[in-house]
């Protein structure tokens, strides 16, 4: 489907929902396409730093100088000795297809036993799981269950990781409306414990809402601020942002923006477009044959 196809879609279920209030089904449909339109939006399926889980376990079995066959041995002995790290292990390997067939049903089965445990990669997981429908039924309450979960627990002996991801998928959820209201101070709220917490997607979608006014008092500044910090993480969107910031003389203190600016801009075009965002490298080849400047 095209992006307008997902915007009508959207449109035929908000006037069903409309209609008929209580309708667990058209509610559950809308937040579906209310998803994928954020996925589209946000443009996920560029983003450069996805890596194949094949070529992470290629890079992993390389470092410590073993074959792809012997890697099954070290997971077998890492499951042995941390029984939570090893299962969680066997829920990715089956959640990608990764030396056995893909088997989500699986995957979901070991994030389970890890999460009851107690693992927030576990929980993270299922809340994923659940609010894609792989492995099992799309649940959105049982997902925000997850993510909840997750996202209020204390750091475990996985150094924390499963927290911050829930953290940022709650508020992702709320500045779409999928499974939950939409309601941008709460999306604002978890962006920004998650931004905290170190994460840098959380800061770029912390410094839209300060910047475009949504959820939060409109601070062009604090915008600036975030995507700075985001950028220095390495995130490309960021990155973008903060070339639009000094293009526009948005929060950088210049009253409009000066040579300087404008090269601090395509600075920051480039970088990102180096790092391979097609986004990026779209934007920077406009600004070049428009002589520098495009407004956002």
């Amino acid at each position: 489907m095209e992006f307008k196809d997902w915007y009508a879609a959207r449109t035929s279920f908000e006037k069903a929902l409309a209609l008929n209030p209580s309708s667990k089904e058209s509610r559950d449909e809308l937040s579906t396409v209310r998803g994928q339109i954020g996925i589209i939006a946000r443009q996920d399926h560029l983003d450069p730093y996805y890596v194949p889980p094949e070529t992470m376990i290629s890079d992993f079995c390389s470092r410590l100088g073993i074959t792809r066959n012997e890697f099954d041995d070290v997971l077998k002995k890492k499951a042995e000795e941390d029984p939570i790290t090893g299962y969680n292990l066997q829920g990715d390997l089956y959640r990608d297809g990764i030396g056995r067939e893909k088997d989500l049903a699986k995957a979901f089965e070991f994030y389970t036993m890890t999460a009851e445990k107690g693992s927030e990669v576990g929980m993270y997981n299922l809340g994923k799981m659940y609010n894609c429908g792989e492995g099992v039924k799309r649940d959105y309450e049982k997902s925000l269950y997850w993510f909840l979960k997750a996202a209020n627990s204390k750091a475990s002996s996985e150094l924390g990781k499963g927290i911050v991801e829930s953290q940022h998928a709650i508020g992702l959820k709320y500045f779409v409306g999928e499974g939950v209201e939409k309601d941008y101070q709460k999306a604002a709220e978890w962006y920004e414990k998650a931004a905290k917490n170190g994460c840098d997607r959380a800061a770029t979608n912390l410094g839209n809402l300060y910047r475009d006014g949504l959820g939060v008092q409109r601070s062009p500044t604090k915008a600036f601020k975030l995507f700075k910090i985001a950028v220095e993480c390495g995130n490309t969107t960021a990155m973008m942002n903060l070339a639009d910031c000094y293009f526009n003389a948005s929060g950088t203190g210049s009253i409009v923006a000066s040579k300087e600016d404008i090269a601090e801009g395509m600075k920051w075009l480039k970088i990102a477009a180096e790092k391979g965002d097609q986004r990026a490298a779209q934007k920077l080849e406009r600004h070049k044959n428009q002589g520098g400047l495009e407004k956002r």
